[in-house]
């Protein structure tokens, strides 16, 4: 009979000791972390959020680009503020102010002149087409008062035109024709009288006809989108049906901010149907206009307009603040902030050389303290505490704990064995 203890006994009494230390050592390990899991804390002097911030030029001066440049460091320096994401449409935000509608007006105007100076030469019919060509020019700008009367004017020559063609014993047809436009220029400007001292009785007696005249009433059927404008007049969105139009001369109009204008002289002799195309205004034409209505604001005065312009130029520009810059009446340069938030626009200042950091300090708010520099390898050690089952002392008596019942368990399980050490072994029963 061997005299060791059998071999699963031995295995038994290890894998205890070793699941003893098991239950003592994790929650050792668990307190200290792996290598990159702290981290370093959040630093609570970086801001959360730095607002955007765009520089508005309205002064169409070149001396303001360099301005508008030291103004954008200044703002990329700050604490809390920072240039636009997009920088798309930094060349609309200074220089010449762009009038879409500056261009197609001066060219009618041109043409009112020309076409004049023919008639006067009795070249009626480069009068008719040049008075024609002008009128075109109007109908695709938005309409204005100064539109409106210039339009009128061109439409009196086209009747003029037509009157003396049929003195020079052209088609009767022209006669219609100078009777409809007489009309159109009668229903623009109301209050216009043929001199008869400047004009033959025989236009005179035309433009009374026309005046006199009582067309009838047709519908005209717009599909687009936009703004319908008819003669100058705004008549509600398109797509959209106008019942009330008179049979002769009209010129139809389509606005919008997302659009491109688009217009057309229209001769209407019975109920119709026109489609407008789509023309999608693109990201430099709005913000032009957006700029471009601010101005205008800026330079009546007019508080509304500017709030409504410059809110539309912020989501433009995806923006909530913004340094405006402008001239007074008197040429001087002048310069104010403005915030999505009240009060909206600063008071106005003049500019006498302020630095860029001065201007902003209504936008930023105050400026956080500088960080202090720390010596390199001070960072304090990380010391964690021990709990009382993680001490050497109470690892060692668990453990021996563990050992002695592991023991304990064995001579119990072997109490039927009787060992003489004098080297005899009796079994009993």
């Amino acid at each position: 009979m061997a005299t060791g203890f059998p071999a699963r006994v031995t295995i038994c009494a290890v894998c205890g000791v070793l699941a003893t230390l098991q239950t003592v050592w994790p929650a050792r390990a668990a307190a200290h972390p792996r290598a990159g899991e702290l981290g370093d804390a959040a630093d609570p002097d970086v801001p959360v959020e730095r607002r955007q911030v765009a520089v508005i030029d309205l002064t169409e001066d070149e001396r303001v680009r360099a301005l508008s440049g030291s103004l954008y460091t200044a703002i990329n320096q700050s604490d809390g503020l920072m240039i636009p994401n997009s920088r798309d449409y930094d060349r609309d935000l200074t220089g010449p102010l762009v009038d879409e509608d500056g261009t197609p007006l001066n060219q009618a105007i041109l043409a009112r002149a020309d076409a004049q100076a023919k008639l006067d030469e009795t070249r009626a019919g480069e009068a008719g087409a040049t008075a024609s060509s002008g009128k075109q020019f109007l109908a695709m700008i938005v309409p204005t008062a100064d539109a409106q009367a210039l339009y009128a004017d061109l439409s009196l020559l086209v009747g003029l035109v037509g009157l003396a063609e049929l003195d020079q014993g052209l088609a009767q047809g022209h006669a219609e024709g100078s009777t409809l436009a007489l009309s159109l220029a009668h229903r623009l400007d109301p209050g216009r009288q043929l001199d008869p001292a400047r004009y033959p009785p025989d236009v005179v007696a035309a433009w009374k006809r026309a005046v006199d005249s009582k067309p009838q009433l047709v519908t005209l059927e717009v599909k687009g989108t936009g703004r319908v404008w008819i003669d100058f007049v705004e008549r509600g969105p398109a797509p959209g049906v106008f019942t009330d139009l008179e049979v002769g001369d009209h010129v139809i109009t389509v606005t919008g901010f997302d659009r491109r204008t688009w217009g057309k002289p229209l001769s209407v002799t019975a109920s119709t149907m026109i489609e407008i195309p789509e023309q999608p205004a693109d990201g430099h034409q709005k913000v032009a206009r957006a700029r471009l209505a601010l101005s205008r604001a800026q330079a009546s005065g007019d508080d509304v307009a500017r709030a409504g312009a410059m809110k539309q130029l912020a989501a433009l520009l995806g923006i909530g603040d913004a340094v405006m810059i402008s001239k007074r009446p008197d040429g001087a340069i002048q310069w104010e902030t403005w915030r999505d938030r009240a009060p909206g626009f600063s008071a106005p200042k003049q500019f006498a050389n302020q630095r860029p950091e001065e201007m902003i300090e209504g936008l930023s708010g105050p400026r956080r303290p500088p960080r202090r520099a720390e010596p390199p390898f001070t960072k304090p050690l990380l010391v964690v505490e021990q709990a009382w089952y993680e001490k050497r002392w109470v690892q060692a008596s668990a453990a021996g704990t563990a050992v002695a019942l592991i023991v304990g368990g064995i001579l119990i399980a072997n109490r039927t064995q009787w060992m003489n050490f004098g080297g005899d072994i009796k079994i009993a029963n």
